[in-house]
């Protein structure tokens, strides 16, 4: 399976005006200067790590030859990863509600590892039997 990086642009695009706009109605109590802030904060770094999170997980999948290795590099490192860094990015951008924020994201990664594991086991299953 090849990598592409034009599916990595376009799910960049989409999912930081999806996280921004979700950041910006979270923090929206806060007022209009505290929800800018938490929306351009989570869609520079929604941009940047759905671009780089979905070339390394495709990465990562096709590199491992066991299905427990598949779970640790293109499950658990990449939404680990993800996830602390979100929140300490929010935690020194001061955004109020850190976890609110981040979590529907971060659900949204890990669904698509998963989906990704899943998809490889059966094209694989298909094909030995």
């Amino acid at each position: 399976m090849r990598i592409s990086i034009l599916k990595a642009v376009a799910a960049a695009v989409f999912f930081g005006g999806l996280w921004g706009s979700w950041a910006y109605y979270c923090n929206g109590s806060f007022g209009y200067s505290k929800a800018m802030h938490a929306a351009l904060t989570q869609f520079s770094f929604s941009f940047v790590a759905t671009f780089i999170f979905t070339l390394v997980v495709d990465f990562l999948y096709e590199r491992s030859t066991s299905f427990s290795g598949k779970v640790m590099l293109a499950f658990l490192l990449p939404v680990g990863a993800m996830l602390g860094s979100l929140v300490l990015i929010h935690f020194i951008r001061g955004t109020p509600r850190i976890m609110a924020t981040v979590l529907p994201s971060t659900a949204v990664a890990a669904c698509y590892c998963m989906l990704k594991i899943a998809r490889g086991i059966l094209s694989t299953r298909a094909t030995t039997s």
